[in-house]
């Protein structure tokens, strides 16, 4: 099994924009990209084959196959993709937001609260948090 090792590197505004300029498709990331580029293998021995395009869906949040997600912790920025229904970080799935946090965090965190998503089509992330449905007011009559 391949582990993968996320590391934050920072780029001037060329260099980004040279990578976005060469994206393929929004479902390609900008390590996807620079992995095509620099002519590295791009996919990787632990990284799941996408055949439906399912999205995640845990009744209250539903996410679109291909959605990135991001969560900046302790001065890292550690990032999750939904594939084929399923949350992928690090070459491994997970049931829950807080459970991909712990993963890389060593600690129990709202995982909520931290991920950030770019829902396919989209230029800005927002807090998956942000996406919950509100559950109804429930009033007691007496």
């Amino acid at each position: 099994m391949v582990t993968t090792i996320t590391k934050q590197i920072d780029i001037d505004i060329e260099v980004g924009k040279a990578i976005e300029a060469a994206r393929n498709s929004y479902d390609e990331g900008p390590n996807e990209i620079l992995r095509r580029l620099l002519g590295i293998d791009s996919t990787p021995v632990d990284a799941p084959t996408i055949s439906t395009g399912k999205g995640w869906n845990n009744g209250r949040v539903f996410l679109p196959n291909g959605s990135n997600l991001h969560m900046f912790y302790n001065g890292s920025n550690y990032t999750a993709k939904i594939k084929n229904g399923n949350l992928w970080a690090d070459g491994r799935t997970f049931r829950s937001l807080s459970g991909a946090a712990r993963h890389f965090s060593d600690e129990s965190l709202n995982g909520w609260k931290y991920w950030y998503v770019f829902l396919p089509g989209e230029n800005e992330a927002v807090l998956v948090d942000t996406l919950r449905k509100k559950r109804p007011t429930r009033k007691r009559l007496t």
